[in-house]
């Protein structure tokens, strides 16, 4: 069995780069040929984050170019002349100076698929902000908490949000422009952005915000505002102080977490809480809560647990740090975890595959390579062949480099995903190409599960041409009422077509047994069983259309201890880490042993707020899973079966720590305060009650940073020459450069300092939500887009996730639940009389706009 991406070769090209990075991994992992081109001192990376390095760099190879000489740039042609792939995080114009831009390389090669990775796309008013997670997520609002902050101003979190998602659709949209490629014979230009991976973890709020504008009020970015008399999730604390998050979406569940708190009785005799988890006002809600957490602080971790587990009902995890993930129960029961063999680490344990297929399965074996590894390489047959270059670990010597400014030494360049600071000819097209069609189009999506994670893939998938079907039943995907009618699903039924049918009648069966016969790609979020009582389980499925590709999206997975349990956004997201890695020092448990409840709502429980992104990397990890499924699908016609997870999606998307290996260096957290990691990577205030955000990568930045400041340069300065140093003198460094901030407002800082090359934005504190609906730059860069909402108007939305040169994306509008009842039934042969007789007998449910 051979991987998906056997015999493709991909280049990647961007010292410092987090997406590019993981995006080459996926391939890497399914089985491409991954040639990372290094400057001379080697990726930034392997300073910066040398276990993000470890294990984003699994399975490939390593050449060095330095893209500032000459014979760099030949190096890095010859290479892209006969490569399938190019991945690209360069500064928007840098590769384009330097003669190696996706124009240049595609002039050399017209098969060649170029995928640019930006951070706010290669034009308009944000294309000099530097590519660096933690500026793209300040400028876009995300480090606002709002009301709901713990202090005044930004806060911010170590993980690489806008990197993940852009390597997961940077994935997708280079399998997408390959399958294009197979169709028309010609590679094109893939762009993806560091804003479109952020903008999945807005769930509903934008919609929430605009609604709230329509109707002439003041609108709030923070998502808690918008469900205050809603208690969807809720955060207790055990006698030892062991935090446990909860998810109570649906009654039943919140009803199952009473019974096991021992308050069941209180809240069924007081009529307020009938609703639960929803309320009629805040205060009720608040009092619900209260009486949660007054009961779980009342016994130890040890007391709960079992009767935590003895529901399936009741979704919920135990705070962890990404290392502790690694042993959960499930994630070892999938195979979540591998070892890895490094020749100079020893065993890492690290994790899995993005998913696991069962014809073609994924099985990264290598570890990253030393620079330069292996010896010696020839770009193509005619080239001379390189000289060896000495291999080193990848490892910088004693492990860890000090808190600041990583220095890019020799030819090196700056990291940060700066780097070094579309046309193409596949197989002969046929006479049915059409270079106009979407990637994806041809590729039919029946989908059949609720909620977020699963349906926002899809969404992704149909900006990028898939049809995708929504299969739900007389009441439809509960997800349409969680935030008022139809406001959550403005997101996640975008570009679908909806069928309502009963499933449990053997006529309902039926249908959507003609429907997925016809279909390429067959999904369920649902728990093992659910599918398989309804008449949708794969054996089932495949006797009907063997070239199916059937995925289980689970939340847990499809068998196993966990299995069968409930699982939602904030419960998955902790198995991979998140408290570990967002909120760190709160959560030992020896800070709030001996606090009553009390204390811990005012003192604890706010610093314990996180960003939720349990759902959104999920649907990020299965959209390039999905993608890798259905490049494999279209180019054989053959059909598999796909197994992913939240859990392990939540996993990969903190994969930097979530691993272990010998004397691993601690993964960098925010301090007490959540202001920043370091001096030079953290947010500061500044004149007139506004924020920047400061991330400075490189030596040469750092001098900049200190000339615009009208400070001393830091050489001449004992305390800030070295990284060392600065290490040691980090708060002496970081008073006073809070001095300076505080002279002049943020947004003059990020004029002078943007123009000057260094990393510093303006920290945006509307949010995440107000800054994608109603900042103007946006769409003035078409980085955002107004649609007409069938129910609510105009509203903006972000615009698709990947564009391409030669092939358009898709922006297609949310469906009402069984809206294209009549047409897909049509469609599938049913007259207008037998369509009448399936709703008489209640095997197809009328839509409520028909």
């Amino acid at each position: 069995m051979s991987g998906i991406c056997a015999g493709l070769t991909v280049v990647e090209v961007g010292s410092g780069s987090v997406a590019a990075s993981i995006a080459g991994m996926v391939l890497a992992d399914a089985g491409a040929r991954l040639v990372k081109v290094e400057p001379p001192a080697g990726d930034t990376l392997r300073g910066r984050n040398p276990s993000g390095f470890l294990v984003w760099n699994r399975g490939k190879d390593s050449v060095v170019a330095d893209l500032r000489e000459r014979d760099g740039r030949e190096r890095l042609r010859r290479l892209a002349a006969s490569a399938d792939v190019v991945i690209e995080a360069l500064a928007p114009g840098r590769a384009d100076g330097w003669g190696v831009g996706a124009g240049d390389l595609r002039a050399l090669n017209a098969r060649l698929v170029h995928c640019s990775i930006t951070a706010f796309g290669r034009t308009g008013p944000y294309a000099r902000v530097k590519g660096r997670d933690e500026l793209v997520a300040a400028k876009l609002g995300l480090w606002s908490r709002g009301a709901f902050g713990f202090r005044d101003g930004p806060q911010m979190y170590p993980v690489a949000w806008p990197s993940f998602g852009a390597a997961m659709q940077s994935v997708a949209g280079v399998l997408g422009a390959l399958l294009v490629r197979e169709r028309t014979g010609r590679g094109q230009r893939v762009d993806a952005t560091l804003f479109a991976g952020l903008d999945p973890l807005d769930y509903f709020v934008a919609t929430v915000v605009q609604l709230t504008a329509k109707r002439g009020e003041k609108p709030s970015g923070d998502a808690r505002s918008a469900i205050s008399a809603s208690r969807y999730g809720v955060l207790v604390a055990t006698k030892d102080s062991r935090f446990i998050q909860t998810s109570t979406m649906l009654g039943h569940q919140a009803r199952a977490l009473c019974e096991a708190a021992g308050i069941l009785d209180i809240v069924e005799a007081d009529a307020r809480f009938a609703g639960m988890p929803t309320f009629a006002t805040a205060e009720i809600a608040q009092e619900w809560e209260d009486l949660l957490l007054a009961a779980f602080r009342s016994r130890d971790l040890e007391h709960w647990m079992p009767r935590l587990l003895a529901s399936p009902d009741i979704a919920f995890e135990v705070s962890r740090t990404p290392e502790q993930g690694l042993d959960h129960p499930q994630i070892v029961h999938n195979g979540d975890v591998i070892t890895i063999d490094d020749p100079w680490l020893g065993p890492v344990r690290e994790v899995g595959p993005i998913g696991h297929f069962s014809a073609t399965p994924m099985d990264p074996r290598r570890s990253a390579p030393a620079l330069g590894e292996p010896a010696a390489w020839a770009p193509d047959d005619n080239a001379e062949a390189e000289p060896a270059a000495p291999a080193t670990s990848p490892m910088p010597a004693g492990g860890a480099v000090p808190a600041g400014v990583t220095a890019a030494a020799g030819g090196g360049v700056a990291a940060g995903g700066d780097g070094y600071g579309g046309d193409g000819d596949g197989g002969a097209g046929g006479p049915d190409a059409n270079p106009q069609a979407p990637p994806f189009a041809g590729t039919t999506i029946v989908e059949f599960g609720y909620f977020y994670a699963m349906p926002y893939a899809t969404v992704m998938l149909a900006e990028l041409g898939a049809r995708v079907i929504k299969i739900e039943d007389g009441a439809g995907d509960p997800h349409r009422m969680s935030f008022g009618p139809e406001v959550a699903t403005a997101k996640t039924t975008a570009g679908k077509e909806s069928l309502s049918v009963n499933l449990r009648s053997e006529e309902g069966r039926r249908v959507a047994h003609r429907l997925i016969a016809t279909a390429d790609v067959f999904v369920t979020g649902f728990r093992s069983g659910v599918a398989e009582r309804l008449g949708l389980g794969e054996k089932e499925l495949r006797a009907l259309n063997p070239r199916l590709l059937y995925v289980h999206a689970a939340g847990y997975g499809t068998e196993g201890p966990y299995a069968h349990r409930a699982l939602y956004a904030q419960a998955a997201q902790a198995v991979g880490g998140s408290f570990g890695r967002q909120v760190g020092h709160w959560t030992e448990p020896s800070r709030s042993l001996d606090m009553s409840v009390i204390e811990l709502q005012a003192i604890v429980i706010p610093r314990l707020g996180q960003v939720v992104d349990g759902d959104s990397n999920a649907a990020l990890s299965l959209l390039a899973a999905l993608a890798l499924g259905i490049y494999h699908q279209r180019r054989t016609g053959i059909g598999q079966r796909l197994n992913t997870s939240m859990i392990a999606a939540n996993a990969f998307a903190y994969s930097d720590d979530f691993c272990t290996y010998a004397d691993k260096p601690p993964a960098p957290i925010v301090d007490e305060e959540a202001w920043g990691t370091c001096a030079l990577g953290r947010c500061y205030p500044a004149a007139a009650g506004s924020y920047v955000c400061l991330v400075v990568r490189s030596e040469p930045e750092l001098r900049a940073l200190f000339a615009e400041l009208g400070l001393p340069a830091p050489d001449d300065d004992a305390r800030f020459a070295t990284a060392t140093a600065r290490a040691e003198h980090d708060d002496v460094l970081a008073a006073l450069l809070a001095e300076r901030f505080a002279e002049r407002p943020a947004a003059e800082w990020e004029r002078a300092l943007v123009a000057a090359g260094v990393g510093c934005v303006e920290a945006d504190l509307r949010g995440h939500a107000i800054v994608t609906s109603f900042d103007a730059r946006l769409r003035d860069a078409g980085l955002t887009t107004v649609y007409a909402h069938p129910l609510f108007g105009d509203l903006v939305r972000a615009a698709p996730c990947v564009t391409f040169s030669e092939t358009p994306s898709r922006l297609g509008v949310p469906c009402v639940r069984g809206e294209n009842n009549h047409a897909l039934l049509a469609e599938l042969g049913h007259t207008a009389d037998e369509i009448a007789r399936l709703e008489h007998a209640g095997a197809v449910v009328p839509s409520t706009i028909d």
